[in-house]
C-alpha cells in the first residue's frame, strides 16, 4: 500500500507534467486515468507550496567555508545560497549559527 509521501509526490507530479503540457485539466485526467475533483484538489496543494519546497527527503546541499586570515578583518554576515538561486544573509551571531544548523539539518 503506498504510503502518504508517496501519494503525494504521484500526485504533485502528474501536476507538473500537466503544466508542462497543453491539455486542459479534465483532457490531463481523462488520458491519465485520474479524478477529476482530486486533480483540482492537488493543483490547489500544489498552488500552496509554491514557495515553500516540500520534500519527503532531505536535501543536503554543499557548503563552501572560505578561511579567513589571522589579520583580516572578520566577515560582518554569513551567507547562504540556496539551489533555486535564493541567498539569505545573517548577520554573524550565535543566534544566526543556531538558525543556520536548524535549517541545514531540517
Amino acid at each position: 500500500m503506498p504510503t502518504v509521501a508517496t501519494h503525494r509526490e504521484k500526485m504533485l507530479g502528474h501536476v507538473a507534467r500537466w503544466k508542462s503540457g497543453a491539455l486542459s485539466k479534465s483532457a490531463y485526467c481523462q488520458r491519465s486515468g485520474i479524478d477529476y475533483n482530486q486533480f483540482q484538489y492537488w493543483c490547489r496543494v500544489s498552488k500552496d507550496l509554491v514557495g515553500r519546497r516540500v520534500d519527503p527527503k532531505p536535501v543536503f546541499l554543499p557548503i563552501q567555508v572560505e578561511a579567513v586570515a589571522s589579520h583580516s578583518i572578520a566577515p560582518q554576515e554569513i551567507t547562504v545560497t540556496g539551489p533555486s538561486g535564493l541567498v539569505a544573509r545573517f548577520p554573524v551571531s550565535d543566534e544566526a549559527i543556531v538558525l543556520i544548523r536548524q535549517l541545514l539539518n531540517g
